[in-house]
């Protein structure tokens, strides 16, 4: 590779602190996403209550102790988020999870998981790809789908895979686990996906055209979703320190931090 895996990171705007929680943060995110949350099935264990203190942490727990339910939950946020652009921007011919479907990704295996999520994002990234080559609108409904864009899309599976692969061996990455690499690399084009379905519903919602919510917001809704990013990931990590050496000793660690920053301030006025 020409390039790190940190200078990709980079390139697409993610921080490479992402790199060691990149599948939790995602998770958390997904399963907490007012469209995406609805289609988790029951199995996932998502919280009764949002709103309850305790069910942040107590999820944070889950999705670190549960590898496989938190890159499933990514799995049918993703495919949610595929099924809709379709719907709304295309034929309409993406085949959706069942929820037989959902329960059973619980039972594979990591890289069976990555693999149906880069199968729902390739399908995706094929169609914004064939619009932005062809010149076409960048958000109406056009009359071809998945099956006009199904070699397009094997192409951009196999090409996403063998790049996911090389980025795992790359040197820069050699301490991180190699799914939370491979699922770093993928969050701009989830984010990508997450930023029309919130662009669409806004639309409806204000009786206004994509276009024209889009230029008002002027993709303030893709650093949110980057913000969020950041603040789970934060919030994620913590939780890992609670976990392993108790509240006093984040508490401890967040005093100093504020400590350091303050006397950094004080230092750039003088």
């Amino acid at each position: 590779m020409n390039t790190t895996v940190d200078q990709m990171l980079e390139e697409k705007g993610i921080d490479e602190a992402f790199l060691i929680n990149a599948v939790e943060s995602m998770a958390m995110i997904l399963r907490g996403n007012n469209y995406t949350e609805q289609f988790m099935p029951a199995s996932y264990n998502l919280p009764k209550d949002k709103s309850d203190n305790g069910a942040f942490a107590e999820q944070v727990n889950m999705m670190l102790c549960d590898k496989t339910l938190a890159l499933a939950s990514i799995v049918v946020g993703v495919d949610a988020l595929a099924e809709f652009i379709f719907y709304e921007m295309q034929k309409n011919d993406y085949i959706a999870m069942t929820s037989e479907e959902k329960d059973s990704l619980l039972l594979l295996d990591n890289n069976e998981l990555v693999d149906l999520l880069i199968s729902s994002t390739s399908a995706v990234m094929a169609a914004l790809e064939k619009r932005m080559e062809e010149k076409l609108s960048r958000y109406e409904k056009l009359d071809w789908g998945v099956e006009e864009l199904n070699p397009r899309i094997k192409e951009i599976i196999q090409q996403t895979k063998d790049s996911l692969e090389e980025a795992v061996k790359d040197d820069s990455v050699a301490d991180v686990e190699p799914l939370q690499v491979k699922v770093a690399l993928m969050i701009p084009a989830i984010s990508t996906m997450m930023n029309i379905v919130a662009l669409i519903q806004l639309s409806q919602m204000m009786g206004a055209s994509i276009e024209f919510i889009e230029s008002m917001t002027g993709g303030v809704s893709m650093q949110a979703i980057n913000d969020v990013l950041v603040s789970i990931g934060a919030s994620i990590i913590e939780e890992k320190l609670r976990i392993n050496f108790g509240d006093d000793f984040v508490k401890q660690i967040s005093a100093m931090a504020e400590k350091e920053h303050s006397q950094i301030n004080t230092e750039q006025l003088h």
